[in-house]
């Protein structure tokens, strides 16, 4: 092909391009912050090439003092127009950096030609001065717009302990020789991710008749005669299938990578529970973006999109370009796209970048929706860190993005888990795995199907999450409030939907943590868990705090709920005698604190002189509702606080609070010693005829020392039909249960998921059979219920044979209706696992309702807390 025939076709091509772009969608808004500013020091001396000093140019590289992005005297360095694509700009060895830590290379190109690739990498050397790349890192890059100015970012680590010294290395490889000169400047090496220009302010859309797509990349499809949100739950399937049924049923609901109408219409027959209407599917490009191939060729692609379109166009969803290679093909490339664009308007071009700063330059000329790869680790196969931040916030960057790329997953029951509730939270509003007929490090391996794998039985239960979250994923993955938590290693994200805020959790270490969150900017007053509605602990001062179990994820509804104030000036801030409607009494001395206080201006302060002294803050109440869950809460600290040799349980620092005959006292043995701040609550519900008597009593009882008592508060919760799920009422041994059987069963503290005591139960022999149980009221006919409650067992071992329903073990009788749960119950040793079951009655139950807490024909412990039974609302 001659040059001038050449220029001719790329001109076409683009006039063709332009006119479906503008056909197809038009901007939106979306105003991404700012979330990555540059904040860490520049690690480079001469990072605005005020000459070379501390750099290399090799081989062609050169200084050019007359041309600098700003007018600050420095120049620049120019990649003059060579026939050799390859140059390369080292700095000066760094010896002073962290492991397993990322950082972010960034400078600026001006080009009057494209495309340009750049990209950067460290040059890694060992002791010997051996020298090896840095693996992963976020690839080529390339500005949208010549004769400007632009940021590129990369972000890269180390994670060789062996590795003592570093280079930093910029460099053109790969790619269509250039026809002009191009220029570098202010080059940045600093530590964490980060961007020195804000992100887009707006997005294309696209809006075809089968595929529609927003500025934040959420996909909506035309089925059956009206649009529908689409989730993309893909994968790359192994074309040697003989069908999709298996991925279908198990709630994958897009195949990538098809080739031919009979694959297309192998992903429509798979029908299921979860995919009435058959899975969808990608079109696979990689093979027409190569020329010279004489069977994949673009007249070909033409046809098949013909074929495809005359039957299946509902069933095709985009078309899916894994763009990884070919740089050189350029023109070839508009050629495939113009095709693609003549003969099908209704379905994107989905480009999957490996290296997300190539993507503005697809915008609006080669790609309508993009997306990349996301892991938080740092040295598995194709992790992608950094590369979803990169593909969200580059400048210029106004291509939708939307799909998360998942090429590796923990060969664990969690594993899938993880890594999806990672993409969520950096914004995915998609994710596609790959590895079907692969391992994790990419080899083909026929024996790790998708079917293989330890995840995939959790793929369903998956399905179901990202159905019920959808509304929750639709939204902007930022908002104006914000989070901060005492766990760096937790990843978490904030939304707004429906006047609510949201947090979508991840803990991906194999541990559990006991995090602390604060929330700046919202209005918030208790948590509730998202899927299955029930409320998990209150916000104080701005602050929440829960057990995250290891290898797992939570979706939280932060809501202001502002119920009634049962209690007044409970954050002790009206002065009075000497705190407004608390009364004083006792041997030792009350005041109002203005120095020492957890928020506010002020805290009531209790000192005693003698062990023996007892001095309290008393307050009467307005009955409370019968029947009715209610929260206490108090912010308590304490110094050289020191009990009577002689004071029992119910002694120390302590709340105590008289709820209508019910008498309670926590935390269980009080506090002593010196403490900070401490959240002490009580979750308790009245009966069903409490006495005209409500008080509470802040006391330092049989101690001396000082305390000081902040934030009291008591709210009504939302019903729990279970009385005392949450075991923090003490009874024998439990209050509001019974107990029976062969094992222990006692009120323990402090292993309780919520509060701080648990149903712990106990068995010697794995014959035994032990009990805790409540009958409740009955329930509605043709209602829908759900069960839920934590437990944590330690050596739980069966009987052998044993019963078929063994093990730890819940038994739930629900008018006629006798249900077991776990499905063969729990054994060996778990941590705090959620357990639960929806259930819908009968038109006509029977009398009976009750529900059985068990360790049935096994040995061990087993650990049961926040039982919760409540009404499903439709």
């Amino acid at each position: 092909m001659n040059k001038t025939k050449h220029g001719k076709k790329m001109v076409a091509g683009i006039v063709v391009l332009l006119f479906f772009v503008l056909s197809l969608g038009q901007a939106g808004t979306i105003n991404l912050p700012h979330k990555y500013p540059r904040t860490s020091p520049n690690l480079f001396s001469n990072s605005n090439f005020n000459g070379t000093t501390g750099w290399a140019l090799t081989p062609i590289p050169q200084y050019d003092a007359n041309v600098s992005r700003t007018a600050d005297g420095s120049g620049s360095i120019r990649i003059p127009v060579n026939s050799s694509n390859y140059a390369q700009i080292q700095s000066a060895y760094f010896t002073n950096f962290k492991l397993n830590t990322l950082y972010t290379i960034s400078f600026y190109v001006k080009t009057q030609h494209e495309p340009v690739y750049v990209s950067a990498t460290l040059h890694l050397y060992d002791a010997n001065n051996v020298r090896t790349f840095a693996t992963g890192g976020t690839g080529q890059s390339a500005v949208s717009t010549t004769g400007e100015w632009q940021e590129i970012v990369c972000v890269i680590n180390v994670s060789d302990p062996a590795i003592v010294k570093i280079k930093v290395v910029i460099e053109k490889r790969e790619g269509p020789a250039y026809t002009a000169d191009y220029y570098i400047d202010d080059v940045y090496f600093g530590e964490g991710i980060s961007f020195d220009q804000p992100p887009v302010t707006s997005r294309q859309t696209f809006s075809g008749a089968k595929v529609k797509i927003d500025e934040l990349g959420n996909w909506q499809v035309y089925e059956s005669g009206a649009w529908k949100d689409f989730f993309p739950f893909a994968l790359y399937p192994d074309l040697g299938r003989a069908d999709y049924q298996s991925l279908s049923d198990q709630g994958f609901n897009l195949v990538m990578s098809q080739q031919f109408k009979s694959q297309v219409q192998k992903a429509k027959d798979a029908t299921s529970t979860l995919n009435p209407n058959g899975m969808r599917a990608g079109l696979r490009l990689q093979k027409y973006a190569t020329p010279g191939d004489s069977y994949w060729t673009h007249t070909l692609l033409a046809t098949i999109i013909s074929d495809i379109n005359s039957t299946l166009s509902e069933t095709l969803v985009c078309y899916d370009w894994d763009n990884e290679n070919n740089w050189t093909t350029w023109s070839y490339w508009f050629d495939m796209v113009s095709t693609i664009r003549t003969n099908d308007t209704d379905h994107p071009i989905y480009v999957l970048n490996g290296s997300p700063g190539v993507q503005r330059l697809f915008s609006k000329r080669l790609s309508d929706i993009s997306g990349t790869y996301t892991g938080f680790d740092m040295v598995n196969y194709e992790s992608g860190f950094g590369k979803m931040q990169v593909l969200q916030y580059l400048e210029k960057q106004d291509t939708p993005v939307s799909i998360a790329q998942i090429n590796y997953a923990e060969e664990e029951s969690y594993g899938f888990r993880l890594r999806l509730y990672y993409a969520l939270i950096m914004g995915a509003k998609g994710i596609c795995w790959w590895g079907d007929g692969y391992d994790n490090n990419g080899n083909p391996d026929s024996t790790m199907m998708a079917e293989d794998r330890a995840w995939w039985s959790s793929i369903t239960t998956l399905r179901g999450e990202i159905n019920a979250l959808l509304p929750i994923i639709k939204q902007p993955h930022w908002t104006t409030w914000a989070v901060t938590s005492t766990d760096s290693k937790i990843y978490f994200n904030t939304r707004d939907y429906n006047g609510d805020g949201y947090m979508i959790v991840l803990n991906a270490e194999d541990s559990p943590s006991l995090v602390t969150f604060t929330i700046t900017g919202l209005d918030t007053t208790e948590i509730w868990d998202y899927f299955d509605d029930f409320f998990v602990t209150s916000v104080t001062a701005d602050q929440f705090t829960v057990l995250l179990p290891a290898n797992s994820t939570a979706v939280y509804r932060l809501v202001d709920v502002n119920y009634p104030e049962t209690l007044f000036n409970g954050d002790m801030e009206t002065a009075g005698s000497p705190l407004g409607t608390w009364i004083t009494s006792g041997s030792g001395t009350t005041t109002r604190d203005t120095a020492i206080k957890f928020s506010g201006t002020a805290s009531g302060k209790i000192v005693n002189s003698a062990t023996t002294d007892d001095t309290m803050l008393l307050q009467f109440y307005s009955a409370l509702k019968p029947n009715t869950t209610y929260r206490f809460t108090a912010m308590v600290k304490t110094d050289n606080v020191i009990k009577d040799s002689g004071a029992g349980t119910s002694s120390g620092a302590i709340v105590q609070l008289y709820a209508g005959g019910s008498n309670m006292f926590f935390p269980t043995g009080g506090i002593i010693g010196t403490s900070d701040w401490q959240l002490v609550e009580k979750i308790f519900t009245t009966s069903s005829a409490p006495n005209a008597t409500w008080y509470v009593r802040l006391r330092l009882w049989s101690a001396s020392g000082t305390v000081w008592f902040d934030n009291v508060s008591m709210q009504e919760l939302h019903d729990n039909i279970l009385l005392n799920g949450t075991m923090e009422s003490a009874g024998s041994p439990i209050a509001d249960w019974s107990d029976s059987g062969d094992g222990a069963i006692t009120a323990a503290t402090p292993t309780g998921y919520k509060g701080g005591l648990t149903c712990k139960m106990v068995n010697s022999n794995a014959t035994d059979i032990t009990t805790l149980q409540q009958s409740y009221p009955a329930l509605k006919p043709n209602t829908t219920y759900n069960f839920s409650v934590w437990m944590k067992t330690e050596n739980v071992v069966k009987d052998t044979p044993g019963p078929g329903v063994s093990g730890a073990i819940v038994q739930l009788y629900a008018g006629g209706s006798n249900m077991f749960f776990p499905t063969d119950g729990l054994v060996g040793t778990n941590d705090w696992t959620l357990v639960e079951h929806e259930f819908t009655t009968s038109a006509t139950p029977n009398t009976t309702w009750y529900v059985r807490l068990r360790l049935w024909s096994a040995s061990g412990t087993v650990w049961f807390d926040n039982a919760c039974l409540y009404e499903v609302e439709q």
